[in-house]
């Protein structure tokens, strides 16, 4: 099996004051060089449809009642894996002479192709 290349998204987020609150860095999988059969099965992952949200939206509005919402951070990051994946190391975490080790992924990581269907599995 052969290992997935990935792509290192680096990022600054500013406060309010415009200084720099924190430094992002986001690791993601070339999905896009993953093939069916061999690299995943399914992706498949249920949305819900306009419709239901309008619906949805109209019976709060019309009965005033309270709404909220909530957010999972990095939650395709939470998704266990049910096939086996083997990533490329990123080359900041290379040690020396281990530069031809891969990883293997636990857990989706944003970029793999089957990682929003996993992570629906993991909630359902």
């Amino acid at each position: 099996m052969r290992a997935l290349d990935n792509t290192v998204q680096l990022r600054l987020k500013l406060a309010a004051d415009g200084n720099i609150d924190k430094y992002k860095v986001r690791v993601c999988a070339r999905g896009d060089h993953q093939e069916y059969l061999i690299d995943y099965v399914e992706t498949h992952a249920p949305v819900v449809d306009l419709v239901c949200v309008k619906i949805f939206l109209a019976i709060v509005a019309k009965y005033r009642m309270t709404m909220r919402q909530g957010d999972v951070p990095a939650a395709y990051l939470k998704a266990k894996l049910k096939e086996t994946v083997y990533a490329k190391q990123v080359t900041w975490f290379e040690k020396p002479g281990e530069e031809d080790k891969v990883w293997r992924l636990k857990k989706a990581l944003y970029g793999l192709k089957q990682a929003g269907r996993e992570w629906n599995k993991e909630i359902d």
